[in-house]
C-alpha cells in the first residue's frame, strides 16, 4: 500500500513538472528569441549528425547476401539505438516547439503574417503525412514524420546570421560519417560492403553502403557534402581536398547512378553560374573566347568517346551491354513492379491515398516484398500514400524551393541549383522528401534545403560580390 502511495505522488510530481515546463517553455524561449534563432538549426544539425553517425556504429548488420535482394538492413535497429532516437525525438521536442510556440506569439503581437516558405511547408506536412493518415485507406499517424517536420519549421524561422555555421555543420558531420564508413572497411567489411555488385568499376565486385542504409542513402550524402565544399570552402586548402577528396571516393563506391547523374548535373550549374558572373572584362570585338574549365569538359567528352570507339572495337562495349541487360536495369531493378504496386493502392483511394503505414512491415508482409521500403519514386509515393492532396502539396512545396534556388543563384554562384537538381534527380528513383528519421542524411538534406530557402528570400542580387554568403570569392576553389 504504501509503495502504491509513493509511486503515484512520484507520478503526480513528474507530470506536475513536465505540465509547469510545457506552459513556462514558450515564455523562456520568447526571452531568449535571437539567441535561438542564431543557435537553434546548428544544435540540430550536431543531434542528427551525432545521432547519424551513432546509428551507423550501433546497429548491427551483415551484408553478406546484400546482393541477393534479400538485405535486411538493421531493420528496427537495437533496443540501444531505439533508446537513442527516442531521446533524440524528445529533445526535439522539447527544443522546437517551446521555439515556434514563441514565434507564434511574437506573430500574433505583431499582427504579422506567416511566411511563404513556412505555410507551404505546414501545407506539405498537411497534405502529405496528417490528412492521409486520417483520412486514407488505413488510417494512422506516423509521430516519426513530424519531428522532422519540427526541424524544417525551426531553420526556416531562424535568423540568416547563423547560415554558414549551419552549413559548415553539416558538412563536417557528412565528413565525419564517410571517414567511419570508410574506416569499417578495415575493421568490419561485411558491414559496409555488399558482395556481389558488378557495378562499373573494374575488378570491384562490391557495393559500398557504408553505415548509411544503403548506398543509394550515402551517394547523394556524397553528393551534398561536394556542392556544400564549394559554397563554404574549408578554411586550409588542405581541409578543402580532404573534404572533396573522401566525399569522390565515397560517391564512387557507392556507384549510385542516379547521385553521379545529379552530382555531374549539379557541378555543371555551379560551372555554369561561376563563369557567368566573373565580372565584366573588357575583351576586343568579336574574340571569341571559350573558359579553361568548358575547355576541360569538352576534351573529357572526346576522350570519352574515343574510349567507347575504342571498347567497341575491342568488343568490351558488347561484353559491357549484355551485362547491364543481365544485371535488372532493363526492368529497372524491380522498381517497376512497386510503382505497378504504388498505382493500385492510389486507385483505392485517390484523394487520400493508402496512409502513412504504407509500405511498412506489415505491409510489405501482405504483398510479399520484404525489400520494398518505400516506391523507390518521390511521385508514386506521394500518390499512393497521400493521393491527390498529397500531390498538390509536394508539387508546391518542390516548385517554391526550385523557384527560391534559382532566386539565390547568383549569391550563391550555383551552388543552390545544385542542391535543387540533386532533390529533383534523386527523386526520380528515391523518396527525398519522405523523411522519417532525425539522424538521416535525408534530415541533413532537408536542413541544407531549408536554409537555402531562408536565404533565397534576403537575397540582394545587385550586391552579390559584398553578400556575408559567399566565401568562394575569396577562396581558392574559386574557377580561374
Amino acid at each position: 500500500m504504501l509503495g502504491a502511495l509513493i509511486f503515484y505522488v512520484l507520478a503526480a510530481l513528474v507530470f506536475l513538472s513536465v505540465l509547469a515546463a510545457a506552459i513556462t517553455s514558450p515564455f523562456v524561449a520568447y526571452r531568449y528569441e535571437k539567441t535561438l534563432d542564431r543557435y537553434l538549426p546548428a544544435m540540430l544539425v550536431l543531434l542528427a549528425g551525432g545521432l547519424l553517425i551513432a546509428s551507423g556504429v550501433i546497429k548491427d548488420r551483415d551484408l553478406q547476401f546484400g546482393s541477393l535482394g534479400h538485405v535486411i538492413p538493421q531493420a528496427e535497429g537495437s533496443g540501444a539505438y531505439r533508446w537513442l532516437s527516442r531521446i533524440a525525438n524528445l529533445t526535439v521536442v522539447a527544443l522546437c516547439v517551446p521555439h515556434l510556440l514563441s514565434k507564434l506569439m511574437i506573430f500574433f503581437s505583431a499582427r504579422q503574417k506567416l511566411s511563404g516558405p513556412v505555410t507551404l511547408t505546414l501545407v506539405f506536412g498537411v497534405t502529405s503525412f496528417l490528412l492521409p493518415g486520417l483520412l486514407g485507406t488505413k488510417p494512422g499517424i506516423d509521430h516519426h514524420l513530424m519531428y522532422p517536420l519540427l526541424v524544417m519549421l525551426v531553420v526556416l524561422v531562424a535568423s540568416d546570421s547563423g547560415t554558414e555555421t549551419t552549413l559548415r555543420l553539416i558538412k563536417a558531420a557528412l565528413v565525419t560519417f564517410f571517414v567511419a564508413s570508410l574506416l569499417f572497411i578495415v575493421i568490419d567489411p561485411s558491414r559496409v560492403l555488399a558482395p556481389g555488385y558488378s557495378g562499373f568499376i573494374p575488378g570491384l565486385n562490391s557495393r559500398f553502403w557504408g553505415l548509411a542504409n544503403h548506398a543509394n542513402a550515402i551517394g547523394p550524402m556524397a553528393s551534398l557534402c561536394i556542392f556544400l565544399e564549394l559554397y563554404v570552402a574549408s578554411r586550409l586548402p588542405i581541409g578543402r581536398y580532404i573534404v572533396i577528396g573522401v566525399s569522390v571516393i565515397v560517391l564512387a563506391l557507392a556507384q549510385s547512378k542516379t547521385a553521379i547523374g545529379a552530382t555531374i548535373i549539379g557541378l555543371l550549374a555551379i560551372l555554369h553560374f561561376r563563369s557567368s558572373n566573373r565580372g565584366d572584362v573588357a575583351r576586343p570585338s568579336g574574340t571569341c573566347t571559350l573558359h579553361r574549365a568548358y575547355t576541360f569538359l569538352l576534351l573529357a567528352g572526346i576522350a570519352a568517346s574515343f574510349a567507347l570507339l575504342l571498347a567497341s572495337l575491342t568488343g568490351d562495349l558488347d561484353r559491357a551491354v549484355s551485362r547491364v541487360a543481365s544485371s535488372g536495369l532493363t526492368t529497372l531493378t524491380g522498381r517497376d513492379q512497386i510503382w505497378a504496386m504504388a498505382y493500385r493502392e492510389w486507385m483505392r483511394n485517390p484523394w487520400f491515398g493508402y496512409g502513412t503505414e504504407l509500405f511498412s512491415y506489415d505491409y510489405r508482409r501482405s504483398i510479399g516484398i520484404y525489400f520494398a521500403f518505400n516506391a523507390h519514386n518521390q511521385l508514386f509515393q506521394t500518390l499512393a500514400e497521400s493521393g491527390l492532396f498529397g500531390l498538390a502539396g509536394l508539387a508546391a512545396f518542390v516548385t517554391a524551393f526550385t523557384l527560391a534556388a534559382f532566386r539565390a543563384r547568383k549569391a550563391t554562384l550555383g551552388v543552390s541549383v545544385a542542391v535543387c537538381s540533386l532533390l529533383l534527380v534523386r527523386s526520380v528513383t528515391e523518396v527525398p522528401l519522405r523523411v522519417s528519421a532525425i539522424g538521416s542524411g535525408e534530415m541533413l538534406m532537408m536542413i541544407a534545403m531549408m536554409t537555402i530557402w531562408r536565404m533565397s528570400r534576403a537575397v540582394d542580387e545587385s550586391s552579390v560580390a559584398q553578400t556575408p554568403h559567399a566565401p568562394f570569392r575569396t577562396q581558392r576553389w574559386a574557377l580561374p
